[in-house]
């Protein structure tokens, strides 16, 4: 198997930075950036920045996100390197499994998500390897 190939990206708002694969596209709007496959892969990686006007812990965040989806999963919080604050969950609905991060700094407040079929599992583990690259700049 071929090791993958890693491109550096950082944020329009040059706020943070990530690596992705080299052949993997993203495409940049005011909502959002989108992180994807376009030859065979089967879900998106959106990542949304926000500042916020007060501290927002991640897992505030995340728990307000989930009462806007109608959804109850078990909640995830760690420490990130850098010093962030990080808050996870998965769920399923609609026949989509969907992955969120929330990952906070001070005023900084990134929002990730990872959508694909039930049965698309196949690129997981690259997501979850996008976003432990995830670094913020201050």
């Amino acid at each position: 198997m071929t090791e993958l190939q890693w491109e550096n990206y950082r944020s329009p708002v040059s706020w943070y930075s990530l690596k992705y694969p080299a052949n993997w596209s993203f495409e940049e709007d005011a909502e959002c950036t989108s992180f994807y496959d376009d030859i065979s892969g089967v879900g998106a990686l959106q990542i949304s920045a926000y500042n916020t006007d007060s501290g927002l812990l991640s897992t505030d965040a995340l728990l307000e996100y989930l009462a806007q989806e109608a959804v109850d999963p078990t909640i995830t919080r760690s420490r990130c390197l850098d010093g962030g604050d990080m808050a996870t969950a998965a769920y399923t609905k609609d026949d989509m499994n969907v992955h969120i991060w929330v990952l906070s700094q001070g005023r900084h407040l990134l929002l990730i998500t990872y959508t694909a079929g039930v049965t698309e599992r196949s690129e997981l583990a690259t997501v979850e390897n996008i976003v432990a690259s995830l670094r913020l700049i201050d």
